[in-house]
């Protein structure tokens, strides 16, 4: 791991914290997933600091971030990202999402085109019609529901877990996921109550280029072909890269090409 900067900063009333590499190159922050944390993304940032100054957020409610009573939305998240940005005077960062982080760099790009200069969506989840606000309060207690469940154990314990689960995890990548299931609040699941954009709109108003990696269905990739196939089609500045030996979690079962994907593709955008 590179030496990182830690930092803070208080944005409408919620502590953000963020890691930072520093040094003066093209700026990325990378946006972890429900769950996890900031450095849970493990080599990554490692890989890519020769190149970038790269910037890790925890989300509120994740990590060492604040959790507050409510506002885990994606546009709460993206205010978020965007005062992070204005803290560290970020100029056009690219933003790297992972499955929730997707949904808020998305979001954030939205926002503010002209400040991102491209995004890379991890597996995407979206919310299916007809996304009744029954159904997202019966999948905001499902996730309130796994992060209790792993609340009274220990360390070593998670640690253990993780290697029967993902045995071709690293250990650090077992050790921080297990450090981010400890630190995660409860409240972080009500990202599910909130309604998202759909998917056709994310990819109608996305106006910055960028990827979509999406990974098999049957090893637990989120991304069905078809929404794949209409990302492609209504968003014209974005590609889609397919990670078929891959489950939700890319970064991890495929890390080289993943890496390799993304260092690539960034190489290309001004």
């Amino acid at each position: 791991m590179p030496h990182l900067f830690y930092g803070h900063l208080q944005t409408r009333g919620v502590r953000i914290n963020y890691y930072r590499t520093g040094d003066d190159k093209p700026p990325l922050i990378l946006l972890h997933g429900l769950g996890e944390a900031a450095l849970s993304w493990g080599a990554f940032p490692v890989m890519l600091e020769p190149e970038y100054d790269v910037v890790l957020v925890d989300a509120r409610g994740h990590g060492y971030s604040q959790a507050p009573e409510d506002g885990y939305g994606p546009d709460e998240q993206a205010a978020d990202v965007l005062a992070v940005m204005d803290e560290l005077k970020l100029e056009r960062p690219a933003l790297v999402g992972h499955s929730m982080g997707a949904v808020v760099a998305a979001a954030v790009a939205v926002q503010a085109p002209e400040r991102v200069r491209a995004v890379v969506l991890e597996d995407m989840p979206h919310q299916a019609p007809p996304n009744t606000p029954e159904q997202r309060a019966e999948r905001a207690a499902r996730w309130e529901e796994e992060i209790l469940r792993y609340k009274p154990l220990s360390l070593d314990e998670l640690i253990d877990l993780v290697h029967q689960l993902h045995p071709g995890w690293h250990p650090d990548e077992a050790f921080q996921w297990a450090k981010a299931r400890q630190l995660v609040s409860p409240r972080a699941a009500a990202f599910n109550l909130a309604e998202w954009m759909d998917w056709d709109t994310t990819f109608t108003s996305l106006k910055v280029p960028g990827l979509l990696l999406t990974a098999n269905p049957e090893r637990g990739g989120l991304v069905t072909p078809e929404l794949a196939e209409r990302a492609a089609r209504l968003w014209p500045q974005g590609q889609v890269v397919h990670f078929p030996d891959a489950g939700h979690n890319i970064h991890r079962e495929q890390f080289k090409d993943f890496l390799n994907t993304v260092r690539r593709y960034l190489r290309r955008v001004p």
